[in-house]
Formats: C-alpha cells, sequence, structure tokens
C-alpha cells in the first residue's frame, strides 16, 4: 500500500505571489521578460523564486535554473528571506524528483534560516518537508520528532491551514510503525478539520491514509470506499502523483480480491502516470506492485522482471521501504520457483 502522504502544508512560493498574476502561461512569459531586463538583484530574485512557484509543475529544467540562480544571487546579496525561500525550492525540485540525498541539505538550510527569521509558516512548512524525506528513508525517530516540532509551531501560533496536513502526516507514520489507535486518531482529526476547512489535498491523503488502514484490517468494500473518494478529489486537483499512489492502492485491493485484469489496467495507469510526471520514487513502488500482480498470476517472468526494476530504481534512490518489500517478492519468487539457492 502506498499512502504518499506527504503534504506540503503552505508552499513558501504563495507567499511571495503577487495576486495580480493568475497562473497563466502569458503571465509566466511576462514574468521571464522582466527578468530578462532587470538589472537589480533584489527584484531579480524575487522573480526567479515566483517564476518557479508558477512552473514548478510544468517545466522541470527551467525550475532547476530558476532556483540555483535564485540561491546564488541571493547569497550573493544576503537577502535570507528570498534565500530561504529558494533554498526550500531546490529542496522541493529534488524531492519530486525522488533525489532525497540531495533535498536534505537544502531543506535542513531553509528550515534554519526560517527559524532564525521567525518565520512561523516557513518553519512548518520545512518541518513538513523534511520530516517526509526521512521518513521515505526509514529514519523514523527523525521524521516523527520533525513533524511534531512542525505541529508544537502551528498549535502555538494558532496556525490553522497547516494543522490537517500535519495530523496527516503524523498519522501516516504511526500507522507506518504499527501504532494504528494513534493513527487512527490523527487521520481523523485530519478528515474533521479539512471537512471545516474545505482543505481538499488534505481531504484527499486522509481518506487514502484511511483506506490503507481498513485494507491492513481486511475490509477490502470500506477501503475501497475511501480509495475511490480520494482518488476523485485529486483528480479534481490536478493532483497526478497522488492520482498514482491511489491507483495503485486500488489496484492492489482489486489483486488480493483476485480481480487481475482490472488490477493490472489501473496498475498501468498509475506508472505511465509515474513515468508522465517523472517521479522516480512512484515508479519504483509501482513496478514492484504490479509485479505482486504477475506473481499472483503464475506469470513469474514478467513478475521477477518488474520486481528487479523496482529493486534497482529504489536502491538508487535509497527508498528503503521499496527496496526491502522489492527483496522479499523476489525471494518469495524463487522460493515458488523452486530455486533456493538464489531465493535467499
Amino acid at each position: 500500500m502506498n499512502s504518499n502522504y506527504k503534504i506540503l502544508v503552505l508552499p513558501l512560493f504563495f507567499l511571495i505571489l503577487n495576486h495580480n498574476f493568475s497562473q497563466s502561461k502569458n503571465e509566466s512569459d511576462s514574468l521571464e521578460h522582466l527578468l530578462q531586463i532587470t538589472t537589480e538583484d533584489s527584484l531579480k530574485v524575487k522573480i526567479l523564486n515566483q517564476l518557479f512557484g508558477k512552473l514548478k509543475e510544468a517545466d522541470s529544467q527551467k525550475t532547476f535554473i530558476y532556483a540555483t540562480e535564485a540561491v546564488k544571487i541571493s547569497e550573493k546579496i544576503n537577502h535570507r528571506n528570498e534565500l530561504s525561500i529558494a533554498l526550500e525550492n531546490l529542496g522541493y525540485f529534488y524531492d519530486i524528483k525522488g533525489e532525497y540525498q540531495q533535498a536534505i541539505p537544502n531543506y535542513n538550510k531553509a528550515l534554519e534560516l526560517n527559524i532564525a527569521l521567525a518565520d512561523t509558516p516557513g518553519v512548518i512548512h520545512g518541518c513538513s518537508n523534511l520530516g517526509f524525506v526521512y521518513s521515505i528513508q526509514g529514519d523514523y525517530s527523525n521524521a516523527l520528532k520533525i513533524f511534531f516540532k512542525g505541529l508544537n509551531y502551528a498549535e502555538k501560533f494558532n496556525y490553522l491551514p497547516s494543522l490537517p496536513g500535519i495530523y496527516n502526516n503524523i498519522g501516516e507514520l504511526n500507522r507506518k510503525q504499527k501504532n494504528s489507535v494513534a493513527a487512527e486518531e490523527f487521520f481523523l482529526k485530519a478528515v474533521n478539520l479539512s471537512l471545516e476547512t474545505g482543505n481538499k489535498k488534505v481531504l484527499a491523503h486522509a481518506y487514502n491514509n484511511l483506506g490503507i488502514m481498513k485494507y491492513e484490517l481486511k475490509k477490502f468494500d470500506n477501503a475501497l470506499e475511501y480509495f475511490f473518494k480520494s482518488l476523485k478529489i485529486k483528480e479534481e486537483n490536478g493532483d497526478k502523483q497522488g492520482m498514482a499512489s491511489t491507483m495503485n492502492n486500488i489496484g492492489e485491493i482489486y489483486m488480493e480480491m483476485g480481480k487481475y485484469p482490472a488490477a493490472l489496467d489501473i496498475q498501468l495507469q498509475a506508472i505511465g502516470i509515474n513515468e508522465e510526471t517523472e517521479d522516480k520514487e512512484g515508479l519504483a513502488y509501482s513496478m514492484v506492485n504490479i509485479g505482486k500482480t504477475y506473481f499472483k498470476q503464475n506469470n513469474l517472468t514478467k513478475a521477477l522482471e518488474s520486481f528487479k526494476k523496482g529493486a534497482s530504481m529504489a536502491k538508487e534512490l535509497g527508498v528503503l521501504e521499496t527496496l526491502s518489500a522489492a527483496y522479499i517478492e523476489i525471494s518469495n519468487l524463487f522460493k515458488t520457483a523452486g530455486d533456493f539457492k538464489n531465493a535467499y
């Protein structure tokens, strides 16, 4: 099951966007033109950070250039506010590519700056991102520590917009540690507050995670209900990575129910989205997931091919949870094939 539980509780670039700018391509072009004719560094770095915010989901090559240039200029002129935003953006760039070893130092530097600047939203957002990366790498102790740090800031300053996402992140981390009581408590907090505040993004993730809990209890019908609620919201929000995650979960339930064609259909859709969005971590998980379905169908050749692809990608990215799952499935496959030499 894939939680995809990271919630970006308050994207930093929103703090600097001029409300007169929409997200149209024409206005992005206008900003790029303004960047070309601007000579003042303090204005240039603001434009670079704004451009990252507008294009972060659309053009990875450009956003990398914008983020690195913003970091360089901010450091040169000692503009700490813009530097914290630029570092967070650069960390986010590496994060969504699954390059976590590059994401961590940028997130850490941004978080330290935001603490020094007493930027409460920045601290909360930074804790969310950093905690997610630690968790993906299997460092649950540091992940939980940093999540609660963000929660303390949000509660201390009554920062309501951030609370649903933080509740969801803490709930998912408890689920991963098999603390189901605490997990459900935080998931339900996330659902209730998301409904109250209209936070559809967090609501979608919370539904997804509740679906995982129902799946673990073998309550497949209830799990599917939550997953389809989550998928609908993610489709409405244009959250492609989140859609792939939930599709994988639905596919896994279909697999457990013996509905293999339906499972393969939705799992292949998830892989297509992973490739389209260049989500390496998601693709690694999807390859292991579809391998399980092939394994259930006794198609050992395709299963092994999928498991090995997933394992190779997970190893490269340092995603220990997916890597471990792939190795377990490979071992089980060799046992089934009677190849005990390779099974252990």
